[in-house]
């Protein structure tokens, strides 16, 4: 990200504001063929991880309303993992030819790519701009090639200026504030001016079914308590993503492909669980991100976990010579190694671990009018149990 600060001076000049967006010049058209499928590959260049997955995701939308059948971005980065390639990476896009091989393995007729994007940034006093500059290429997988190349760029300015000839001194967290508001309005134009330069995604593709699960199977079935391994195997249509759930549990655990179409994972018991008992369920979520219909195992799981109860009696006491810190209490439980605090109310949520304590002092920021606090039981391996009721103090 580049930063620019200056320092002016403002002789007598009128009051003034202005805020506005510079246009881009028009992206020449693609008069190329339409693909059949595509897929938007990460972008590369120095914006930070967030801001690349906003751009990435704002121009897969817009080409996606313009009827072009996308590949699945998860599907795509577990590709490329399995490729070793580094995405987050500087200049991680591969050559032509490697991109050529990568696009005809996972079934995709062209790449969207985005590279050398920068966030561009210049505050001189209570004048700013904000900017954001890259390239953007549209490679043929069968022709192993770029077959059209256009930068892009888009840009926010806006101003200040008093009428008293004093020095002005920019205010830069005024301009911070707003920042990911003025990203995606800069990202959405680009992506918008991009979708506008392509035609309409062929018509005639069709959404391919949905990838079936054939069976599902589980080993070591029957009572489960924390320690036991559960391995699940699952056969299905190759190449998807596949994830289990055991009984009506809302956590899903992600499966491996071990040979084309065979899936599997083992899992280990973690203590507080909790009590479940029922089959294990497979999904299969396809190239475009299509879910399969669940399948379900013969044979039933029942796990023994039993969740920790949450901590009774929690209190808040003030500390002694201080009116922002505060001692908190609570009563100790069966079968915990520690406990977990949340602070809410003062600031973000702020976790503080107890170890095997049932009190400790907690000091909340100036400026803040109180706080609450909640306690959850941790043990030796495994989930928090459910927190405890809050306890909490207010500040006069």
């Amino acid at each position: 990200m580049k930063r620019i600060f200056y320092l002016i001076t403002a002789a007598s000049v009128s009051l003034t504001f202005a805020a506005c967006r510079t246009s881009p010049p028009p992206f020449p058209k693609f008069e190329g063929r339409a693909p059949r499928t595509i897929a938007v590959l990460p972008v590369d260049g120095s914006l930070p991880a967030r801001e690349r997955g906003i751009l990435r995701k704002l121009v897969g939308g817009f080409l996606a309303e313009k009827q072009f059948t996308k590949l699945d971005d998860a599907f795509v980065d577990r590709e490329l993992a399995l490729e070793g390639l580094r995405p987050w990476a500087a200049g991680w896009i591969p050559d032509d030819a490697a991109l050529a091989r990568f696009g005809k393995k996972i079934g995709a007729e062209a790449f969207c790519t985005l590279s050398g994007f920068e966030d561009e940034r210049v505050s001189a006093a209570v004048f700013y701009k904000r900017g954001l500059s890259g390239t953007v290429k549209w490679f043929d997988v069968a022709s192993g090639k770029s077959i059209w190349t256009a930068p892009v760029s888009a840009s926010r300015t806006g101003g200040l200026l008093l009428e008293s000839g004093q020095i002005i001194k920019a205010v830069s967290n005024t301009i911070e504030s707003a920042g990911e508001e003025q990203f995606v309005t800069l990202a959405a134009t680009i992506a918008l001016e991009l979708a506008d330069a392509f035609p309409v995604g062929p018509a005639a593709v069709d959404a391919p079914a949905k990838s079936p699960v054939v069976s599902v199977r589980i080993e070591s079935p029957g009572d489960l308590r924390p320690g036991d391994p559960l391995t699940i195997r699952a056969s299905g249509a190759p190449r998807c993503r596949a994830y289990a759930r055991i009984g009506d549990s809302n956590l899903q655990y992600p499966l491996h492909e071990e040979t084309p179409g065979f899936y599997a994972a083992t899992i280990r018991i973690e203590s507080g669980a909790g009590e479940i008992d029922g089959p294990v369920s497979v999904i299969l979520y396809d190239e475009l991100g299509g879910a399969s219909a669940p399948a379900a195992s013969n044979s039933n799981v029942a796990i023994r976990a039993r969740r920790l109860e949450p901590p009774a009696s929690v209190r808040v006491e003030p500390v002694a010579g201080s009116n922002r810190k505060f001692k908190i209490q609570w009563s100790a439980v069966a079968g915990a190694e520690s406990y977990e605090v949340i602070r809410l109310g003062a600031g973000p949520p702020f976790a503080i671990d107890a170890r095997g304590a049932t009190s400790l002092e907690d000091e909340i920021p100036a400026g803040t009018s109180g706080a609450v606090w909640a306690v959850s039981a941790v043990p030796a391996s495994g989930a928090p149990g459910p927190p405890s009721a809050p306890a909490s103090v207010a500040i006069k």
